[in-house]
């Protein structure tokens, strides 16, 4: 009895060691997991977004205390990061290095720290890709813009100006009067619509005209500098010798397809469409000796065209003349000696024009004879061998029948005997 009772109590010694032991490690554990868990977002307040100009990245940085000391900071367009712009690791004081974000992705991007396999709730941060604004209509800067770009300008007026603006110096498709309304806090707006591919580059004057109560008119004038929208450019057109062309053309940012069209000149035309990823195409049955205009358009994922380039090329060989029939062509009225005055007017018999067939090149007769010569020459030689063949073929079986023919009557048989 008392031995078991000494064996039960070194067993609960042995239960109450390890449970003191596992007990601070899982304590320990459960302390960190709850910590991990924990795992804060970066600080909005300690991150600065800069917007840059179209055709630089956009970009952001953190301060100190803007991240946990280590993490990976990324950065997103979209809430569920399927798509991860840029990350970085944060440094030991919490400061975020520069993370780049692309020329003009989106007006919202999303933030999230991750450490330890453990990642923080996201923050948001707004993204102004609002087009570039004049401010004031004296001592202005020019301003550049591009294609799909809104023109705005914000200037002070006084309350009741009727004010209009000409903005069809800057895109074909713009009217040359426009109204400009009043917004917030006493300012009148200008918004143009999105510039077109057919933009007309270089340096303008927007005027702004605002008439008073007493009927004055005021004309203020806004500098504006327009880009050039960028257009495919042809880099030569190689021509093959049998009347085939292959316009080569230099590759566009974000081109989703080519449009190639081709046609004589002052005639009708085809095109074709080409996928973005190529920079060449074949145009083949084309008229020899004939010039061709080509016409090269890029179209891009979002739907819009740039403007067009064109270039000439002229097909090797010589242009077929077009003959008349006889049936088209009328001989001149015979004119004879009539009974008084005047002169008979009756038709002459008429001419007999025979129409002429077109002459082939040199090369295409030659090369024509030769082909059909030599299959004629070849067809003969496999007649005669055949015939030949089957000549030989009947006599040998010939001669074998009348051998054995001369053996059954000449030889006696046995039962004769």
């Amino acid at each position: 009895m008392v031995k078991k009772l000494l064996m039960y109590m070194k067993r609960l010694c042995l239960y109450l060691l390890i449970v003191a032991i596992a007990l601070p490690i899982s304590l320990l554990v459960a302390t960190k997991a709850s910590a991990a868990e924990k795992l804060l977002p970066p600080d909005a307040s300690k991150i600065i977004l800069k917007q840059n100009p179209q055709g630089q990245n956009d970009l952001l940085f953190g301060l100190a205390g803007a991240a946990r000391a280590e993490s990976v900071v990324q950065a997103s367009a979209d809430k569920t990061f399927q798509s991860i712009i840029g990350s970085t690791k944060a440094n030991t004081d919490g400061s975020i290095p520069t993370i780049l974000l692309g020329d003009n992705v989106s007006s919202m991007f999303y933030l999230r720290a991750a450490y330890q396999k453990n990642i923080s709730p996201q923050i948001s941060l707004l993204n102004d890709i609002t087009p570039p604004v004049i401010k004031g209509l004296d001592n202005l800067k020019e301003a550049n813009y591009a294609q799909g770009q809104s023109i705005v300008a914000r200037f002070s007026a006084e309350a009741g100006l009727e004010t209009w603006a000409n903005i069809g110096v800057l895109d074909e498709s713009f009217p040359q009067k426009i109204k400009v309304n009043y917004v917030d806090g006493g300012l009148l707006e200008l918004w143009t619509p999105k510039l077109t591919n057919a933009l007309i580059p270089g340096k303008h004057l927007i005027k702004i005209s605002a008439k008073d109560i007493a009927g004055n008119w005021l004309i203020k004038e806004i500098p504006v500098n327009l880009i050039a929208p960028p257009k495919p450019e042809i880099l030569y057109i190689k021509v093959d010798n049998y009347g085939s062309i292959y316009p080569v053309w230099q590759p566009m940012k974000n081109a989703k397809q080519y449009k190639v069209e081709w046609g004589e000149i002052g005639g009708g035309g085809s095109s074709k469409i080409v996928d973005g990823r190529y920079t060449s195409t074949k145009i083949y049955g084309l008229n020899p000796g004939t010039d061709y205009e080509v016409k090269l358009t890029a179209i891009y994922f979002d739907g819009g065209v740039s403007p067009s380039s064109k270039s000439l090329v002229k097909t090797p060989g010589t242009k077929p003349v077009q003959m008349v029939s006889a049936s088209e062509v009328q001989a001149p009225p015979k004119i004879t000696p009539a009974i008084g005055e005047g002169v008979s007017t009756a038709k002459a018999p008429q001419k007999q024009v025979t129409k002429q067939e077109p002459t082939l090149p040199v090369e295409e007769k030659k090369e024509e004879g030769t082909s059909k010569g030599g299959w004629n020459r070849l067809l003969v030689a496999l007649s005669i061998l055949i015939i030949a063949a089957g000549v030989a073929v009947g006599g040998y079986y010939g001669y074998e029948w009348m051998q054995a023919k001369n053996k059954d009557t000449d030889t006696p048989s046995k039962e004769r005997w």
